[in-house]
């Protein structure tokens, strides 16, 4: 081969390289977009699993509010069946028996009008346990 030939062949072989450089560039470029959209996509991803288990930690905790909210609701009717209860069976009687000794005639003069403010108080607080 001549000098000729070599720089001929030399030049085909730059213009390849040139080509091929040209090309991995292009790769290499293609690899990048590819790996910034992977990372993206995992971001997205990694994102996304946070919400989901925000959202299910956030439904457990209504699900326990709501549980306990029941179980307060509860509470509060059994002590209101308890008040009602020891109103009817006990306060109430109690009551009826205090007014059922009312008789001002037995006082003496100058303690009647302690008696009587005290039956005053004591049928005010019947009315109020609503006894009747």
């Amino acid at each position: 081969m001549t000098t000729a030939g070599h720089e001929s062949r030399l030049s085909d072989l730059h213009a390849k390289a040139e080509r091929l450089s040209l090309v991995v560039a292009q790769l290499a470029t293609s690899v990048d977009r590819l790996s910034n959209a992977f990372g993206r996509s995992e971001k997205v991803a990694a994102t996304l699993r946070r919400i989901v288990i925000a959202i299910i930690v956030m439904m457990v905790l209504g699900i326990g509010v709501a549980g306990y909210a029941v179980y307060i609701g509860v509470r509060a009717g059994e002590a209101s069946r308890a008040e009602i209860q020891t109103r009817r069976e006990v306060l109430c009687p109690l009551y009826e028996l205090f007014l059922d000794s009312y008789k001002p005639d037995a006082q003496p003069s100058e303690r009647r009008k302690q008696y009587e403010e005290s039956f005053v108080i004591l049928r005010r607080s019947y009315e109020v346990l609503d006894c009747e």
